[in-house]
């Protein structure tokens, strides 16, 4: 894991903080959810007792893994930035792995959607601002059409006329913009 410069976790704990989620990140995940839950249990408990400098196998260990326990089944957040990090802390600590695999499941989907949603409206945005000049040059196009709809016998006509009028576009593209008025 990369670590902030200006992180209080000494350099030693970090060691062995980054030693754990490594060899958590190598192990064969389990098929069934429960069991991929009970490891992310763990794995959240033994980060813990890491940073508390309580080795694992110690008298004090099983005392610090019931405070995490209670203390993450009940833990509140005001920030929202950890919302969904609370609520899969809770979960796991409760006990209700499946819920807590469940809502990960879920929130990944959201955010894959939150995503996708962000790509399209910057596609929108960018679209709008690379087309904002030939845009403006239709709407003078229009709105000189609908000033005087009675000079032209039909809208192919005008399109042609208008076309030599506003260089910056083509008959078809003048044309399309008057067939939907």
């Amino acid at each position: 894991m990369k670590w902030p410069e200006n992180s209080p976790v000494s350099p030693e704990v970090r060691q062995h903080l980054n030693a754990r989620l490594a060899e958590f990140s190598a192990q064969d995940k389990p098929e069934d959810s429960e069991s991929q839950g009970t490891a992310v249990q763990s794995l959240v408990k033994d980060l813990y007792l890491i940073f508390k400098g309580i080795p694992p196998n110690t008298p004090e260990a099983p005392a610090a893994r019931a405070a995490i326990e209670s203390a993450g089944s009940v833990w509140d957040t005001n920030d929202p930035e950890f919302t969904h990090a609370q609520k899969l802390i809770n979960r796991y600590m409760k006990g209700q792995l499946l819920e807590a695999g469940e809502y990960s499941e879920r929130l990944v989907d959201h955010r894959a959607g939150e995503g996708r949603k962000l790509k399209r409206d910057l596609a929108v945005e960018n679209a709008d601002k690379k087309h904002a000049p030939t845009n403006e040059i239709k709407r003078q196009v229009i709105e000189v059409y609908q000033t005087d709809r009675n000079h032209w016998k039909t809208k192919k006509a005008a399109a042609r006329e208008l076309e030599r009028r506003f260089p910056g576009l083509s008959f078809s593209t003048i044309y399309d913009a008057l067939k939907g008025l």
